[in-house]
């Protein structure tokens, strides 16, 4: 049965609604959500729902961790392929590899890793050098297939890390100017995961870019997947992982989606 297992953690000190995008989802079953905070234990939670536009609805404690599990979740057969190729950053086909398009500035150093990768043996990496200027920079371009006249919902995931500042992911779509980015935080805690969700029509050109200013900045697992949606639907989430769950200086939290099947 295939599940679906959302984590939220809040570490403010008061409540917070949380809003969790779905769409990507052809079907889901059965919502079970637990909480614990400094006052309770694995107390389950009743005030959870999914909308007609496929967005969970979690309300947190302060202090809370809370754990949503939903099953029977399945992908749109047009959504299990990755668009993004070599996102893991493992293979060794030179044609692969050159999806991923390398710009450095003034004494910018990047491309391939070993040094820190989030899995498996290899990462894209954008570092820095003495005197180094200008942005830092990987980009792939892929094309959206399907009809022209339909639209769909593109949801792009990404493993990232820096020690810089000002470093940024983004989905832009040359044909009509349309972009989203999300900051990528630096720190110690190393890796985190980064969603960004942009409606587009068939047949656009769509680049992903990551972009380092400062430091040195790390880049895996990256996923693009998209589903059909109504053309009057506005886009739903961006940030370190949705547009409707804010990280500010008092107030962090962290999702990870982390979805399996038993047989």
């Amino acid at each position: 049965m295939p599940l679906q297992i959302i984590v939220t953690v809040n570490n403010g000190l008061s409540p917070a609604s949380k809003r969790i995008d779905l769409r990507l989802f052809s079907t889901l079953g059965e919502v079970k959500v637990t909480q614990t905070s400094v006052n309770e234990t694995n107390i389950s939670e009743k005030n959870v729902s999914i909308d007609d536009q496929k967005m969970l609805h979690i309300q947190t404690a302060p202090e809370s961790i809370t754990t949503a599990v939903i099953s029977n979740i399945n992908l749109p057969e047009s959504s299990t392929s990755n668009l993004i190729v070599n996102g893991d950053f493992e293979s060794q086909n030179p044609a692969e590899i050159a999806k991923w398009n390398l710009e450095l500035g003034v004494n910018g150093s990047g491309g391939l890793s070993s040094q820190f990768p989030w899995r498996g043996n290899t990462s894209g990496f954008l570092g820095t050098s003495e005197g180094n200027s200008g942005t830092r920079r990987l980009t792939q371009v892929v094309k959206v297939p399907k009809d022209s006249q339909t639209f769909y919902q593109l949801f792009l995931t990404a493993w990232c890390s820096t020690t810089g500042i000002d470093t940024k992911l983004s989905l832009n779509v040359f044909s009509r100017g349309v972009s989203k980015e999300t900051i990528v935080s630096g720190g110690p805690e190393g890796y985190r995961m980064y969603y960004l969700a942009l409606k587009v029509k068939g047949g656009d050109e769509v680049k992903v870019q990551f972009d380092s200013f400062s430091g040195e900045s790390y880049l895996d697992n990256v996923s693009l997947h998209f589903v059909e949606v109504q053309p009057d639907l506005e886009d739903e989430g961006s940030g370190g992982i949705s547009k409707t769950i804010n990280i500010t200086l008092f107030f962090a939290i962290v999702v990870v989606i982390v979805s399996f099947a038993f047989n």
